[in-house]
């Protein structure tokens, strides 16, 4: 195996392990008001003292937990109050589906991709009376799932 292609491998490993540990958080609900005002008031910091420990004024914590709940903040804005509060902030993307890996997402937009483009060959092989039988075309999209993942090809990523 190349050496460029053994260390992506290896990445993506590493990579699926990660997602793998934060799998469960993917049930993890934001509170309505963000998690900044939420902890802020669980630890019973006022807007005020909250700014005094980021440095800004509390106009600007205000700011910062109406952004949040709007979904509109920065991640350097909750990396400063989180730290301020002596929490840490947590960021990821996750599969949708827990069971899904990266792998399988592939596969899965690959294999919708192979089956459109059999459609459209299907269609025109069709009309020129040169169908092939369910297995022979099975085994074409898988074929063609593979060539598709193999070369990264864009059209996986096609809406």
């Amino acid at each position: 195996m190349k050496t460029h292609r053994k260390k992506q491998l290896q990445k993506k490993q590493i990579i699926q392990e990660r997602l793998d540990s934060l799998s469960h958080l993917k049930n993890l609900e934001i509170p309505s008001s963000g998690w900044i005002k939420t902890i802020r008031t669980s630890l019973g910091l006022s807007i005020r003292q909250l700014a005094h420990l980021v440095g800004v004024n509390h106009a600007s914590i205000n700011q910062i937990e109406k952004r949040e709940a709007q979904k509109n903040v920065t991640l350097a804005s909750l990396e400063k109050a989180a730290h301020a509060m002596d929490c840490k902030l947590i960021y990821a993307i996750v599969p949708n589906n827990s069971s899904l890996s990266l792998d399988k997402i592939i596969r899965t937009k690959a294999t919708k991709a192979a089956l459109e483009i059999m459609n459209e060959v299907s269609h025109s092989m069709r009309l020129e009376a040169q169908g092939v039988s369910k297995k022979q075309n099975k085994d074409q999209i898988k074929i063609l799932t593979n060539l598709l993942i193999d070369t990264n090809n864009p059209r996986i990523w096609k809406k």
